[in-house]
């Protein structure tokens, strides 16, 4: 058997991204392309506050029935049916570790 030594290299634009959801499917060239997202309640574009005699500011709560869910595209990703299995194990063989220590 021959070893092949594998060295690992962070691109200068390496991040953590947060997500928590994805969507996708199926390439018409027979890929898997995935869009990861994070989804958060929108940014009010304005809020208004009360003012009091000294000049002191509350924030006002704004209406719920207003609040927007924004899916804030974070990165896509495409591949080839047997590397999106094999994350896809890998993913969940994590998952099951996370799940089997907090029930221990």
């Amino acid at each position: 058997m021959t070893k092949i030594p594998i060295v690992y290299e962070t691109s200068s634009e390496h991040k953590p991204i947060p997500v928590n959801g994805a969507f996708g499917g199926p390439t018409l060239d027979g890929f898997i392309h995935a869009t990861f997202y994070f989804e958060r309640n929108r940014i009010p574009k304005e809020i208004s506050i009360e003012v009091d005699a000294q000049g002191a500011g509350t924030e006002l709560p704004f209406d719920p029935e207003n609040i927007i869910i924004e899916r804030l595209m974070q990165c896509s990703m495409v591949f080839t049916p047997e590397v999106a299995k094999k994350i896809g194990i890998w993913l969940i063989s994590h998952a099951n570790n996370i799940e089997k220590k907090e029930t221990e």
